[in-house]
């Protein structure tokens, strides 16, 4: 009914720190593309909650593994598609810099947020 719900299941997945049923990963991996339906202000709206919950790095993860990465973040999606070894430990390191800055109650706009990860 609402593909926005795939983001949000990863994204309560990797706050909560607990995996998600095979049968559903399976689906969301199946159904990624219906996430092309939604408006993109709402997957904006999404993302920043995702990289704002201080579980960054994990949702990015599940992002990756899913399949919704290029639907979700084209560019880094390519980025990682062409040199995972050297793209995703940079990747990592910034948004485990971003959760930390989070966990210390810190405020980052979306601009500082985006751009960081795309350097």
């Amino acid at each position: 009914e609402d593909p926005v719900r795939m983001v949000r299941a990863l994204r309560h997945a990797a706050r909560a720190g607990f995996t998600i049923e095979d049968n559903t990963f399976a689906a969301i991996s199946e159904l990624r593309e219906l996430i092309t339906v939604c408006p993109r202000v709402r997957i904006f709206e999404e993302l920043c909650k995702d990289l704002r919950g201080g579980s960054s790095r994990d949702v990015m993860e599940l992002f990756s593994e899913s399949g919704l990465m290029p639907f979700l973040l084209p560019m880094i999606a390519k980025g990682l598609e062409q040199d995972k070894e050297l793209i995703w430990p940079q990747l990592e390191q910034t948004l485990l810099s971003i959760d930390k800055c989070i966990a210390r109650g810190e405020e980052l706009s979306s601009a500082v947020i985006f751009s960081a990860m795309m350097l």
